[in-house]
């Protein structure tokens, strides 16, 4: 999601903890207590906590993506600052490492920190991507993004490509697509675009998005679909002009063919997530009449594929204003891994079996972001500190 987005999406999470924020606390330090005692609902619940890069500013685990064997993931301090000061930029108020850290999935243990920092960084670490070429590329939304060379630790920036970058999938070949949330250079308030870089840095291509008057249009999660030679994006509106009439929808989803033109615009129902596997299988989470789904996409009709009621049922009342599904991944055996900002966590195998699981969440305004499974446990990055959460499926 985008920093307006999450903001306000945050605030929401915030506000409806503190109704009750005596059961909250109540809850959240029995479930700690249950957790240490091995007694939280799966005997194997293990916490691992990262060290704080800075400390003049809270980070917490953001965006992961596994490879090899090792879960990556950005580090930031965005919402504890956000909160603190009630504003998305507030992280740029001081200035902070820019870290990546690293989880061996396979030992289940922390492994060193990849420090991307560049002279007077003062935001965090967004997303993640760790490519086939050995290097691993990342955002930083208000700072430009980059790579680093895990062979040699070399560290590379873009800034060509310009600010407002935040969420990394593989392109077309060996490029890169990113999601440009917000306008950039002179018109920072602009619509967002879809960006396409080479693995070496250079701008392929952009694609700017259409928005109402008195809108922007933001995208979030991109996706590159390679047979169907198009692209699908998770998008907000965001309201620009107070006396704009109401857009038809709030969260369009957005497929773009190859070249940049747009070829739908579905609403009524609002995307969450995305993947395409570099096997070319895509699955989208979404959410329409209260209930959340999850569709396998094919070469079709978009607006036919993503139509309320297609798909997997995974929750039939879910929580709008306090859940979101952050990220969608894939197991070794071809498992979709569907990890939601409340922890809980759908494992789906193709052959139909379905697993849920519910890691623990001690804090009402943590957030899981990003999922792997490996040896029949989940592990998943938890926004609350830098923390990486392992649990053995039921």
């Amino acid at each position: 999601m985008g920093a307006a987005s999450r903001i306000q999406q945050y605030q929401q999470v915030v506000a409806a903890a503190s109704k009750s924020s005596s059961a909250s606390q109540c809850c959240g330090w029995l479930l700690g207590l249950l957790t240490a005692l091995g007694c939280s609902g799966n005997p194997a619940v293990q916490i691992h906590e990262f060290g704080q890069p800075s400390s003049a500013e809270r980070y917490c685990a953001w965006f992961g993506e596994a490879r090899d064997g090792v879960l990556y993931f950005g580090q930031a301090p965005f919402w504890s600052a956000a909160r603190q000061a009630n504003a998305p930029e507030a992280d740029l108020a001081a200035p902070g490492p820019q870290w990546i850290g690293r989880f061996d999935l396979a030992a289940r243990e922390p492994q060193p920190t990849l420090d991307v920092s560049a002279n007077g960084a003062r935001s965090g670490v967004w997303d993640v991507l760790p490519h086939p070429n050995g290097r691993v590329y990342f955002t930083t939304f208000y700072e430009p993004a980059g790579s680093i060379d895990l062979a040699t630790g070399d560290v590379a920036r873009y800034p060509d490509l310009g600010t407002g970058l935040n969420e990394l999938a593989f392109g077309p070949e060996d490029a890169i697509v990113a999601t440009r949330y917000a306008g950039r250079g002179d018109d920072p308030r602009g619509s967002g675009s879809l960006v396409l870089f080479s693995p070496e840095g250079l701008l392929l291509a952009e694609y700017p998005l259409r928005a109402p008057i008195g809108y922007a249009l933001a995208p979030k999660t991109a996706a590159w679909d390679e047979a169907g030679n198009r692209y699908w994006l998770s998008t907000d509106l965001v309201r620009r002009d107070p006396d704009a009439p109401p857009a038809p929808s709030e969260h369009p989803a957005i497929v773009l063919d190859a070249g940049g033109s747009e070829i739908a615009r579905i609403g009524g129902v609002e995307l969450h997530f995305v993947r395409f596997g570099r096997d070319g299988r895509g699955v989208a989470a979404y959410v329409a009449e209260g209930e959340l789904r999850l569709v396998e996409l094919g070469p079709g009709e978009p607006r036919r594929q993503l139509a309320p009621g297609s798909g997997e049922l995974l929750d039939a009342n879910f929580p709008a204003l306090l859940d979101f599904v952050q990220d969608i991944s894939f197991g070794p055996e071809r498992e979709t891994i569907v990890t939601r900002w409340s922890g809980r966590v759908h494992v789906l195998g193709l052959g139909g079996e379905r697993r849920d699981l519910q890691l623990p969440r001690d804090d009402p305004a943590g957030l899981y972001y990003s999922a792997a499974l490996s040896a029949g446990e989940i592990c998943a990055t938890y926004c609350a500190d830098v923390a990486v959460v392992c649990a053995r499926l039921p």
